[in-house]
């Protein structure tokens, strides 16, 4: 018999298989290929490709055996999901963990392609404690003439933007195969904002929202002189600590709402909301988020770099070394700063905006990105022109004082990167390049000069993280477009 199968929801899609004539008397001839080890996911044994997935049972209304029924029937909808997705489309599955293949699943659920099978039998369902697993299996003799409709994850990703229904699971898994400085990711993060923002976790809501007003983050000098506010806010912190430790989260949240209350920009309070994501959600792209949060008001630094390399490497992504970097040369500075960003901090000490991006490693402003002002202008002119280190400064000048009169220009910011590279500090560039990246992803500029900054410090994954973004490679800049073939060339002579 042939069976169609639909993928729309899991309960709905659980209420279908059973209507569908799928075999379901455990123990058919599938049974005697199981492999004896049925752990989750997909594994081809002999004949047949098993699939096992679980799911936990969650006491709804205090109906427990509402709570086993709704739980088998998602192990057995995930379980078909995740046999959709291996069968339509294994190269897509094949270079993930599964993790991530479980994830990619909930992207899927809906986007694939239905498909007629022959053969799908339910081989076996069971239970440990709270968790319910089914496994079943198809004959690989039915999967045939099935081609996959995405290229590649990018390509999933865009159509499941474009779907209408979408989760806060599956735009985590978008977020986290999204490169970072992209528009997408902007989109994504907005999304996840929107998701939410609905359910009434505004505190978690605000994390990908940006800040639009110019208003700029407390500096150390600026929370001293509230010692009060900063008083209420710690013992708002410490009780959602508290109840973050025992997997309250509700209240944790709460308390976290209250010390930012008191400290709009305090960065510890950013903390426990990572916990949440790391700990509880395994979401590592959404703790990213929480980490560049984190970092915004400089006071933090180390404990914030910490976290951001923790979500980076969970990722598997190259940028991880220069934040690597950043840390390991934290600790040799007076106040926790890098040696070189302290030494810059003392010079700007009048100047608020260029101070607060270099300690607050580049993201301390966010909103809209907008044109540069006149000063701008006169800057280039200058740095165009310039014969030596005295002109570059000359220029830098210029820069500082605008983006103190005009701090959203992702211009200027690129520029003072620039200005600092020249200048032989790679490391003071990489703050200011960051915060054009945060007011205009994709800049091929800020991009660029993040790899050759990268490259001067000896990172060379790093440099290869930013050269190969798309909007690098495609650029229509002669200047980039050479910096990226000069990247090339050396990293093929290495």
């Amino acid at each position: 018999m042939i069976h169609r199968i639909f993928f729309t929801s899991i309960i709905a899609a659980s209420l279908i298989l059973f209507g569908a004539g799928i075999e379901t008397g455990l123990g058919g001839d599938s049974l005697h290929n199981a492999p004896r080890q049925r752990q989750v996911g997909t594994e081809r044994h002999g004949d047949y490709l098993f699939s096992t997935a679980k799911a936990k049972s969650e006491v709804i209304g205090g109906r427990v055996d509402k709570a086993s029924e709704l739980a088998r029937k998602k192990s057995l909808a995930r379980a078909m999901q995740q046999l959709h997705l291996m069968i339509v489309c294994p190269d897509l599955a094949g270079g993930l963990p599964l993790d991530g293949q479980l994830r990619l699943n909930e992207v899927l659920t809906g986007l694939l392609p239905d498909i007629h099978l022959q053969g799908v039998e339910v081989v076996d369902q069971w239970r440990e404690g709270e968790d319910h697993f089914s496994t079943i299996s198809v004959p690989l003799a039915g999967m045939r003439d099935i081609s996959c409709p995405f290229a590649d994850i990018t390509d999933v990703i865009d159509a499941y933007l474009e779907s209408e229904q979408t989760s806060i699971d599956g735009l985590a898994f978008c977020l986290g195969h999204t490169p970072r400085y992209s528009k997408t990711a902007a989109i994504i993060r907005a999304r996840i904002a929107q998701n939410y923002g609905a359910r009434e976790l505004d505190i978690i809501s605000r994390l990908f929202t940006p800040e639009l007003a110019a208003t700029f983050p407390a500096g150390r000098m600026d929370l001293l002189a509230v010692p009060y506010y900063r008083a209420r806010a710690d013992i708002s912190l410490k009780s959602a600590e508290l109840h973050a430790k025992t997997g309250n989260w509700q209240e944790a949240f709460e308390e976290v709402r209250h010390a930012l209350e008191f400290a709009p920009n305090y960065g510890r309070a950013y903390f426990v909301l990572a916990d949440y994501f790391l700990t509880e959600r395994l979401e590592p792209a959404l703790a990213l988020a929480t980490a560049e949060k984190a970092l915004r008001d400089g006071t933090n630094l180390q404990e914030g770099l910490k976290l951001q390399i923790e979500c980076l490497e969970k990722m598997n992504s190259p940028e991880a070394e220069v934040w690597q970097y950043l840390l390991a040369d934290s600790g040799k500075g007076a106040f926790g700063y890098p040696p070189e960003w302290e030494r810059e901090l003392e010079l700007l000490v009048n100047l608020k905006v260029a101070s607060m991006v270099i300690a607050g490693s580049g993201q301390a402003v966010e909103g809209e990105d907008s044109p540069p002002n006149a000063e701008f202008n006169q800057a280039v002119a200058i740095f165009q022109q310039s014969k030596n280190d005295d002109d570059i400064l000359r220029s830098l000048a210029l820069l500082i004082s605008a983006c103190e009169k005009q701090p959203f220009s992702a211009k200027t910011y690129n520029l003072i990167g620039v200005c600092y590279r020249h200048l032989g500090k790679p490391a003071v560039a990489l703050p200011f390049l960051w915060q054009a990246l945060k007011l205009r992803p994709e800049y091929d500029f800020a991009l660029t000069n993040l790899g050759l900054c990268c490259q001067s410090l000896g990172l060379t994954e790093a440099a290869g993280y930013y050269f190969e973004y798309d909007a690098v490679k495609n650029s229509a800049n002669a200047w980039v477009q050479e910096s990226y073939a000069k990247f090339v060339e050396t990293k093929l002579s290495d």
